[in-house]
């Protein structure tokens, strides 16, 4: 694709590290400089595991090159994006993460009459936010050109808790690129349990937080595992670990719970796993569900603000249970790993979130503002 006046993007993040947000603009970066824009790709601090993932035509500026504190990053960020702003005029700037958001609404106040837009995507539930982020969010979210959210509950969240103007408001679904998750899967990992084939291998990918619960996960697998032989591989790291561990030993599973810590690749564990579970007691949009249903997997996911629901609903295979409820998870996995998925109703679904449907939808919003 070839344009006549080519535009400039720019894509803002705090930095690459891996985690769904940041997939999520390194996907739409590659997509759009692809189809002939010029993209920028813009990070607070020079950090993280997604480098090698840009396409070689996109830009990566970084506007810190060493780590620093909060607050000195937060000067460096709002700096850094006032002269980028100032000297590239770029026609549309996107950010995501809440940090990120914050610096990119008030950059658009410090330029009040600069062309560039500021259209900012929300990442994540207004659950996982701070006071001071809401109080912060309620101020500067306004003030930006835009605000895309993943689902309707985080869409609902922007204009009941950060005062957004609903037709300041966009709903665009994340992008999950099929081929190459795919592609990815195939790659060879050596692990006992992925060749065991007298038991049922549960997966879970997340970081290590209390809102990802898995605190219930492992609770409920003790009574799957009680039921039937099976394994749980947990794939993530995250301050909670030490405290998960603690868990697992004192439910007698050092012999049926494995972590296997952060993997740049989780998808060969999520292709033979018999089920995926996702236990979060909030989410923004999760990622890791629509990539586990693109490889083949049945789900069973908590109910929980904000997402799943619009993922899962209709598809069969798949089930949503109440958060925090060890008992009732544990009866949908028993189920559910028994169960098949219905590919024809998931590979309808996944077809909204295809990286060419999500960008175009990004050129439209950019184009129409």
């Amino acid at each position: 694709m070839v344009l006549e006046n080519i535009k400039k993007i720019a894509f803002f993040l705090p930095d690459l590290r891996t985690g769904g947000a940041e997939k999520v603009f390194v996907q739409l970066a590659n997509s759009l400089s692809d189809q002939g824009y010029s993209v920028d790709l813009l990070v607070a601090q020079n950090e993280g595991t997604l480098f090698s993932l840009v396409n070689s035509n996109v830009q990566i500026l970084a506007f810190s090159q060493a780590k620093k504190t909060k607050l000195s990053l937060l000067f460096s960020s709002i700096a850094g994006l006032y002269r980028y702003i100032k000297h590239n005029k770029p026609h549309t700037v996107f950010s995501t993460i809440t940090g990120a958001n914050l610096v990119a609404a008030f950059v658009k106040v410090l330029l009040p009459k600069q062309s560039t837009k500021i259209i900012l995507r929300e990442a994540s539930s207004v659950h996982n936010s701070g006071l001071a982020y809401r109080w912060l969010s309620r101020m500067l979210y306004p003030q930006s050109d835009g605000v895309i959210a993943g689902s309707n509950g985080v869409m609902k969240d922007l204009v009941s808790y950060y005062s957004v103007s609903k037709i300041k408001t966009f709903l665009i679904r994340n992008p999950v690129d099929l081929a190459l998750i795919k592609k990815l899967s195939e790659e060879k990992v050596m692990h006992p349990w992925l060749l065991n084939n007298h038991s049922s291998l549960i997966v879970s990918v997340g970081r290590l937080t209390a809102a990802k619960d898995f605190v219930t996960l492992i609770k409920a697998f003790k009574l799957v595992r009680d039921e039937r032989a099976s394994k749980l591989i947990i794939i993530g790291e995250g301050e909670c670990r030490e405290k998960l561990e603690e868990k697992v030993t004192e439910l007698g599973l050092q012999n049926d719970v494995g972590f296997v810590g952060f993997r740049e690749n989780p998808y060969p564990f999520v292709l033979r796993a018999d089920l995926f579970v996702l236990s979060s007691q909030w989410e923004g949009f999760p990622n890791v569900i629509l990539e586990a249903l693109a490889l083949g997997r049945n789900v069973v996911s908590t109910d929980c603000h904000a997402g799943p629901a619009e993922i899962l609903s209709g598809i069969g295979g798949c089930t949503l249970v109440p958060v925090g409820d060890p008992e009732k998870l544990s009866s949908a996995i028993l189920e559910k790993l028994n169960d098949t998925l219905d590919t024809r109703e998931a590979d309808d679904r996944l077809k909204e979130y295809a990286i060419k449907t999500v960008s175009q939808r990004y050129i439209e919003l950019m184009d129409s503002i």
